[in-house]
């Protein structure tokens, strides 16, 4: 065994689930539908593996002096379980049921069990779930697809009998050096200086809540999601390319635009996952890496949208070069907001999250479904979830209901998707002057409900419409 300090963002998601004690807030994870019957024994090895390979899933938090450090063991005993559900009536239903009650179970981050769990859900002769749960602070999304990627090779090799012997595949205790090395570097000064000079003096008005409970907010959230067919994303593609830019960039533009009425500022800041890899070694290592880096938009109504598009090119670029500085520490520069209660410093949590999952397990193939906890604690949160070249692309929103209604978010999902297709089309428009209203919408505001006609019982006279009264 050995043991090591938290990295930043370890520290960051420790003292953050603090906060919120028998929480499930930081647990990842989501289920793998598999088209076909895998076997539960090769399963268990094929977890096993994957776990004596990773280190990051054998770690757990203990305390030196009361402070949180993290343990690394030479050897660990995976929770891997075996649930049939192929004699329920809805045997898929009674299974997602079991995973989804199973995700919102918090981790005790003070026993000595690890941090993931794994589960073989049968629901039928040819048909399984993949179910398995990760706490945040050993993993990140990027890890997840990771894992996905070993377990189901180490399945196939161990089912073929063509398995290697185990093996660390890379070490999240390089990183936790390499973390060390940066906290002492000029680099984390200049990181420091850039962060201070582009936050110094920048006050943004957060989204207020519509609650009377602005002081005592809580961490739950709703969702709702949409489906942006393949051949609309295809066409957003082209015009990217075509523009120098990247789907991201355009997502980002689309979200600023249809976003930046609802809150009361000048300003305007995106929330925005970093992969934090800075090289091949920690791309191919599991363990949580993710940051969080801010995007400030302060932009003039009068530039089209191509323009803005530009703008958010040009800006992230710059902010890339010292993206590694620690967000926790951003907050303590200068980034103003709502200080009395826990809502994040950003408008908006934006997530793209573009993994390669089209593999197959024992030569089957899988559907994977992240789940949510339904915790979130931005106002809003976006996710953009593309997981295969040549399937449709989910885009989920999670939105804290002490801010907003559902009907407004349900009008902000329904819109976005036809702004993607509007703005693809015709970029050329002032980003003031984009109507946040379908067509729809519009006429039934201007016309339907203000309109002086109404339809008058058919009776003989006025003497006859008094007398019915």
């Amino acid at each position: 065994m050995s043991h090591f300090p938290l990295t930043q963002p370890q520290s960051d998601i420790y003292y953050e689930q603090m906060l919120y004690p028998g929480s499930a807030i930081y647990n990842i994870g989501g289920k793998v539908e598999v088209s076909g019957a895998l076997d539960f024994h090769t399963f268990r090895k094929a977890v096993h593996k994957l776990v004596a390979e990773n280190d990051c899933l054998r770690s757990r938090i203990l305390y030196a002096d009361s402070v949180p450090i993290m343990e690394y063991c030479d050897h660990a005993e995976p929770s891997v379980f075996f649930l049939d559900f192929s004699d329920h009536p809805d045997p898929e239903a009674s299974a997602n049921a079991y995973a989804r009650e199973s995700f919102i179970q918090p981790f005790n981050l003070e026993s000595d069990d690890l941090l993931c769990s794994f589960a073989l859900l049968k629901v039928g002769a040819d048909r399984c779930i993949i179910f398995s749960m990760f706490h945040h602070i050993i993993a990140d999304g990027w890890t997840i697809s990771l894992l996905f990627t070993r377990l189901a090779a180490a399945y196939t090799k161990i089912r073929l009998n063509d398995d290697d012997p185990e093996k660390l595949v890379f070490s999240y205790r390089d990183f936790i050096e390499d973390e060390l090395n940066y906290q002492q570097s000029t680099q984390y000064l200049s990181d420091r200086e850039y962060w201070h000079q582009k936050l110094s003096g920048t006050r943004i008005s957060m989204f207020l809540p519509d609650q009377a409970s602005e002081y005592n907010l809580s961490p739950v959230s709703k969702g709702l999601s949409v489906v942006v067919s393949r051949s609309l994303y295809n066409r957003i593609a082209s015009f990217a390319e075509n523009n120098g830019i990247t789907i991201f960039h355009f997502l980002l533009g689309v979200t600023y635009i249809q976003m930046k009425p609802l809150c009361d500022s000048d300003g305007f800041i995106f929330g925005l996952p970093l992969l934090n890899r800075s090289s091949k070694k920690f791309r191919n290592t599991a363990g949580l890496f993710m940051g969080i880096t801010p995007l400030v938009m302060n932009v003039d109504a009068d530039i089209d949208f191509t323009e803005l598009l530009q703008l958010i090119k040009t800006e992230l670029r710059e902010n890339y070069r010292h993206q590694r500085f620690p967000f926790s520490k951003m907050n303590r520069l200068s980034v103003s907001g709502n200080p009395e209660h826990l809502q994040p410093p950003y408008h908006v949590f934006f997530s793209y999250e573009k993994h390669d999952y089209s593999v197959m397990v024992g030569g089957y193939a899988c559907n994977v479904v992240p789940f949510t906890n339904h915790q979130e604690r931005a106002p809003i949160a976006i996710y953009v979830r593309e997981f295969d070249d040549n399937k449709d692309v989910t885009i989920n929103f999670e939105y804290n209901p002490d801010y907003f209604e559902e009907t407004v978010i349900r009008n902000q999902v329904m819109r976005f998707v036809s702004l993607l297709d509007e703005l693809s089309v015709d970029s050329h428009q002032r980003i003031g002057s984009v109507s946040l209203l379908s067509a729809g919408e519009r006429d039934r505001l201007l016309y339907s409900f203000n309109s002086p006609f109404c339809e008058l019982p058919e009776v003989g006279s006025l003497l006859a419409l008094f007398s019915q009264e």
